[in-house]
Parts: structure tokens; sequence; C-alpha cells
């Protein structure tokens, strides 16, 4: 019985996370940009994560290692990819985030010292060409923010690939003390990216006093929390390969929601390009990982 609740468990986060876009578009309408709406959905659920591991929380801050490289891989990618939802279609920005493979085996080989093989060069291969296919789409707009969009979605998968491959390094240590560090960078890194904007002639506002839009807040930061706990609760209880593909899943539901209710369409090009995307993604997915050597660390 544990299986199809571990299963239903991953489709609800992927379900979360590839609907993750709509609350942040409505507090973008809502004057919000998102680097401000990222800071405090973040914030919120960082006290909930703080609240929920308070009583093991100081010894495992105490004993962690190397978590500042999470706390920042993780902020970055939760400002890269919410911006840029805000900024193009949602179905690209997903496709383009699952890139991640690439990097993901660029890392590894750096900080894992795992082999290039030749399936792995094949994998990246499919994948850049993918990539190429939904760049070269004639139908996008040539603008300086569909091209900023673009290089935040790649941006996103390059730091999500480092997320993935630091969680590997850091096995062993202290839930609750991850858990904070990947939420507590949710938080602090765009609000660092959004005061460096501003100082540099960028307008990022920041809000004068909350408005209508703290519900929206408030219920984006519980439905990160809950898909957070359904995570933890699925990849627990089922082989990580397994998982990971049933987080691809997130895909369909951001193209999906986004036609139904932003009435955006893929073209053709588009799709044919983020299928190879796709393929690359679920063949990475299919082989097995190997363990990191068991004295390596972060400093």
């Amino acid at each position: 019985m544990s299986q199809p609740l571990a299963v239903t468990a991953l489709l609800l986060n992927a379900t979360a996370w590839g609907l993750a876009w709509w609350p942040l578009r409505l507090l973008a309408e809502a004057g919000l940009h998102s680097l401000w709406a990222t800071a405090l959905v973040y914030l919120t659920a960082t006290a909930g994560i703080t609240f929920a591991f308070r009583r093991s929380l100081r010894s495992g801050l105490r004993d962690a290692r190397g978590l500042w490289w999470l706390m920042i891989a993780a902020g970055l990618t939760n400002a890269s990819f919410n911006w840029a939802v805000t900024l193009t279609e949602v179905a690209r920005v997903a496709l383009l985030f699952y890139l991640m493979p690439i990097w993901a085996a660029l890392l590894a080989r750096w900080l894992l010292k795992e082999p290039l093989t030749w399936s792995v060069g094949a994998r990246i291969a499919v994948a850049l060409t993918g990539a190429a296919v939904v760049f070269m789409d004639p139908h996008r707009t040539a603008g300086a923010g569909s091209w900023m969009a673009d290089a935040l979605a790649v941006i996103a998968g390059v730091t999500f690939a480092a997320n993935t491959v630091l969680l590997r390094r850091f096995a062993g240590q202290s839930s609750g003390a991850v858990a904070l560090a990947m939420f507590g960078g949710g938080a602090l890194l765009p609000i660092l990216v959004g005061l460096t904007l501003t100082l540099a002639g960028y307008a990022v506002p920041v809000p004068a006093a909350p408005g209508p839009w703290i519900g929206i807040v408030l219920a984006t930061a519980l439905a990160f929390v809950f898909g957070n706990l359904a995570l933890q609760y699925g990849a627990a209880r089922l082989p990580a390969n397994t998982a990971a593909l049933i987080m691809l899943t997130e895909v369909a539901v951001a193209a999906v929601s986004s036609a139904l209710f932003a009435g955006e369409a893929l073209t053709t090009r588009a799709l044919v390009g983020g299928a190879l995307i796709v393929v690359a993604a679920a063949s990475s997915m299919l082989t097995p990982a190997r363990e990191p050597p068991k004295d390596q660390a972060v400093a």
C-alpha cells in the first residue's frame, strides 16, 4: 500500500511545481515582482520548516558541513525559475529547465568524479539538439525580455542540477538542516538579487505595505511546504530513478495548465524540441547513479 501512496505523493509534488507559475503571475499582476514574491513565499515556508524540525535543528546545524553551497544553489534556482515564468511561456521555461541532465552530468564529473561515458555524451547531444530546436523557433518574440526569460530558465536548470549533485554529496546530514538550507536560500537569494538590481538601476520596487496579495503568498507557501513533504515521503519509498521519472510529469502539468488558464500554445517546433529534451532527461534517470566517495565533502 505504501508504494501507491508514494507515487501519489510524488504526483502531488509534481503538480504543485507544475502549477507554481499561476500564483506567481497573479502576484506579478498585483504589483509584486517575482523576486519579492519568491522571497516572501520562502520566508513563510522557512518559518514552517523551522517549526517542524525545531527539536533536531540545532544539533543538525551544528554538525552541518558545506550547506552554504546548497543554500546558494537552491536560492538561484527559485529566483531564476520563478522570474522566468512571469516573462514568457510556462511550458517553454519548463522545457529549458529540464536541460539539467547536461549540467548534472558535467557537475557529477567535476564534483563526484563520475565518468563521462558514451551514453552520457549521446544524452547530452540529444538534449542540446532539442534545445537548438526550441531556441530557433521562428515564431519566437525577438525581444530582450524573451531572451532574458530563456537565460533565466537555463540558469535555473544549471543550479537545480547543482542541487541534485550537492544533495548526494550531503547525504547523511540532518534532513532538517538540509531543508532549512534549501528553503532559506529560496528566501535569501531573491532578496539579494532584488536589492542588487535595484541599486544597479533596474526597477524592482519593494511593496510599501501588505496588500490583497498576502493571501496568495501564504497559500503558495503552504502548497510548497506540503509539496516538499510529499517529495520526501515519496522519494524515501521509491527507487530514485522511478521518482525522477514521475517528477517529469511537472512538464505536462505546466504545459496543460498554462494552455487552459493562460491561453498559451506550443508550436510544433517547440513540441519536437521539447520531446527531445524530455527523452534525454528520462534516459538520464534510467541510469543508476554512482555513489559519491565517502570521504568527499564541500567546505
